[in-house]
């Protein structure tokens, strides 16, 4: 989950899968093949499985998959953006996320959203208090031309179809990627760090599971990075 290579720290985001449990559909077949004298595996698996990275074409036929991004769309400075002044089932607005940015997001990076309120993603639990994504929280990643949005259990994505329609409607046009179902949030020490979410290139995939991985303490991301205490 974390572990160090030289001086930096690196935290795996990735939830992970197990076939049998698993509300989605993940199915993993294995074979001895007689001619190598080993093992393959067959996976039946949807797309927006676990932690997974959505593409424009996940939207709309006429924008780009998986395979036809760069693949310095899927990497780059992350920031985390936590919404300590919102209350239960909020709408997040423009003023909230600049309040919680203090001026830290620039062009190109990814904006990890974050909220004290946690659930499940995706669960319908009654009980849900995150605060959720519209049009008024897209405008403002569009004006500061975010790259990706990352989300873990605290924001959600999928109040309703209309507020959904409007998130996805602005920012995919922009070619930007969602990065959904994170975990091991807490272990970040960080606010500022490089992040890695790399999907499988297969040509027609709207999305993909993908392993995430934060990088901490490289030089040059911010000198102001260190999570507050």
């Amino acid at each position: 989950m974390t572990e160090m290579i030289g001086p930096y720290r690196v935290i795996d985001l990735t939830r992970r899968l197990v076939p049998e449990v698993e509300k989605r559909r993940l199915i993993v077949r294995r074979s001895y093949q007689q001619n190598s004298l080993d093992y393959h595996s067959d996976l039946d698996i949807t797309s927006h499985l676990g932690t997974h990275v959505e593409s424009p074409y996940h939207y709309k036929d006429e924008w780009p998959d998986i395979a036809a991004l760069p693949v310095t769309q899927f990497m780059g400075r992350a920031v985390r953006l936590h919404m300590e002044t919102v209350g239960p089932s909020d709408e997040l607005t423009a003023d909230d996320l600049e309040r919680a940015d203090g001026g830290r997001v620039r062009p190109g990076d990814i904006t990890l959203l974050t909220s004290p309120f946690h659930c499940e993603p995706f669960s319908n639990d009654p009980h849900d208090q995150r605060p959720w994504l519209s049009g008024k929280a897209a405008s403002w990643l569009k004006q500061k031309k975010v790259k990706a949005v990352a989300l873990g259990d605290s924001v959600a994505i999928e109040h309703d179809v209309k507020a959904a329609c409007e998130f996805h409607e602005i920012l995919m046009p922009r070619n930007v990627v969602f990065i959904e179902v994170m975990e091991n949030l807490e272990k970040l020490t960080r606010d500022i760090f490089f992040l890695i979410y790399l999907p499988l290139p297969i040509v027609g995939l709207d999305s993909c599971p993908a392993r995430v991985v934060a990088i901490e303490g490289i030089p040059g991301l911010s000198q102001t990075d260190q999570k507050p205490t």
